[in-house]
């Protein structure tokens, strides 16, 4: 691949200035600390998905979330209590395997390991992620003592806010580091499995390069097609 940012084709690449401030330290979406800031930044009012994606995205224009790995709208309980999200059938991850809910509960559960800002920013608010089946995904608040939940507007932040991560991804880089928190926050995981339509391609002291990925699941009619 390209080591300088002379060797990329010119009529092939896109460059955008003033995101990245020093070199990055790698493409793990799992830490707070990789400097990467165009493949790993995650909010709930515009999360960048390059790379990674979350379930749905933030349109600031109209304050709506629309799908992206979801399928459809959220559905809330009565009670505010549980949030029911489907993932797209098409949805897959650049190995070629399918984003599943499991791949959701293991993002939250990593989480919850390794005390990252996932965790920090949505642990108060969210009892747990479970998955009904290969494709449901069940989001159960935290209660008060009265049974309502403390704050289901966290909830629906956390469905634009955070990256979902590969189970398989998750096992392996936990495996890899045994699971030694600092270890695996450290992790620059150059291996990292993504959903997003670009993935890494090399990075320097001066630019971060990411390569199209021709296979991205996007382009299926139900999405954008292209």
């Amino acid at each position: 691949g390209a080591e300088t940012a002379q060797d990329l084709p010119r009529n092939e690449t896109v460059y955008f200035g003033g995101q990245q401030w020093g070199s990055i330290v790698g493409w793990n979406p799992l830490s707070p600390n990789m400097n990467n800031a165009m493949a790993s930044s995650a909010t709930p009012r515009g999360s960048r998905t390059i790379m990674f994606e979350t379930l749905y995205m933030y349109n600031m224009l109209d304050g709506q979330l629309y799908g992206l790995l979801a399928d459809g709208d959220y559905v809330w309980n009565e009670d505010m209590t549980e949030c029911t999200v489907k993932i797209k059938a098409a949805a897959s991850w650049s190995d070629f395997t399918a984003v599943t809910a499991e791949d959701v509960v293991a993002t939250w559960e990593a989480a919850k390991a390794l005390a990252n800002s996932t965790y920090t920013d949505y642990g108060p608010y969210i009892e747990a992620i479970e998955a009904v089946d290969e494709s449901t995904v069940v989001i159960k608040s935290a209660k008060n003592e009265d049974g309502t939940p403390v704050n289901p507007l966290q909830t629906l932040q956390f469905l634009s806010g955070v990256y979902v991560c590969q189970k398989a991804w998750i096992d392996a880089i936990f495996e890899k580091n045994g699971n030694d928190v600092t270890a695996i926050l450290a992790d620059p995981a150059e291996d990292v499995v993504y959903s997003g339509p670009y993935g890494p391609y090399f990075a320097n002291d001066q630019l971060v390069a990411f390569v199209r990925n021709d296979d991205y699941w996007g382009q299926d009619a139900s999405m954008w097609g292209k």
